[in-house]
């Protein structure tokens, strides 16, 4: 398996967080191929270009819906289950929070817990940009192409306003900011500021805040196995173990301490994207 990072051109920096590309190969590296998804702020867009579509299925009892060849996954607030099959070349933009919305003013709040065609939201533009990324083989070529096709397009961004910028130093803070505080940086009154989230972030700001925290610190475990959970509670903000325990098993299903035996580390394949918050 091979997985590749870059980063967004400088221009592109407030919109997008990475460009990222997966060639994994499930069935020769004797991995299973279906995963438990948690819950995400995460927004992404997806390019599977190569070998098996994925499946999705927001319950467990339910079948596989197999989707296209390139979606837009919005915030997912409930469980997802993912099935990858045999592997796939896969090529992915993560998106800054709020940073779809402001590219294409589609309100956020109609993409969550969806996978959502990508031509919908895009246009048929998406077609040359699936067959330029086939032609090309070499991963930063995949990443230039979107690149490329992302920046044609931001001439028709929405301007950067001091909602993003409070929404930045919510992110880069953990979560731990009081909703007040953030309306406040965002120069909204409260009310205003819970409106402007739901339409840029598909969501609640207390609901995104307690995602961004749990998003953080479930990637920090995955680098770091050897630190406790304790550790990683009073590292990201929560009050204590059993307020990380609460906020884990409603975005997992799993205790923290469950997470290291049942979710394996191959599970980093699902999180290969969640960069963008």
């Amino acid at each position: 398996m091979q997985q590749f990072f870059f980063e967004p051109h400088p221009a592109l920096r407030s919109i997008i967080s990475s460009i990222g590309v997966m060639d994994a190969d499930f069935a020769s590296a004797g991995l299973p191929s279906s995963y438990h998804y948690p819950w995400s702020a995460q927004i992404r867009l997806c390019f599977y270009i190569q070998g098996d579509l994925i499946g999705v299925k927001k319950k467990a009892q339910d079948p596989f819906t197999t989707l296209g060849s390139s979606f837009v996954v919005g915030p997912q607030l409930t469980d997802t289950y993912l099935d990858f099959g045999k592997g796939a070349l896969t090529v992915a933009v993560s998106f800054r929070a709020g940073g779809l919305q402001r590219l294409t003013g589609i309100p956020i709040g109609e993409l969550t817990n969806k996978e959502v065609d990508a031509v919908d939201i895009f246009g048929t533009e998406i077609a040359l940009v699936e067959r330029q990324l086939r032609d090309a083989w070499q991963p930063a070529a995949q990443a230039a192409i979107l690149e490329q096709f992302l920046l044609q397009r931001l001439s028709r961004a929405k301007a950067l306003l001091p909602f993003d910028q409070a929404i930045n130093e919510l992110v880069k803070h953990h979560g731990n900011l009081s909703v007040e505080k953030t309306a406040a940086l965002s120069c909204l009154s409260k009310r205003q500021f819970e409106r402007k989230c739901i339409e840029r972030l598909g969501m609640s700001p207390k609901l995104f805040a307690r995602l961004i925290r749990f998003s953080k610190a479930y990637m920090y475990k995955e680098g770091h196995p050897q630190l406790s959970w304790i550790k990683i509670a009073h590292e990201f903000g929560y009050h204590d173990q059993m307020h990380l325990i609460h906020e884990f098993k409603q975005f997992t299903g799993h205790n923290p301490s469950a997470i290291d035996k049942e979710l394996p580390g191959s599970l980093k394949l699902v999180n290969l994207f969640e960069r963008g918050t």
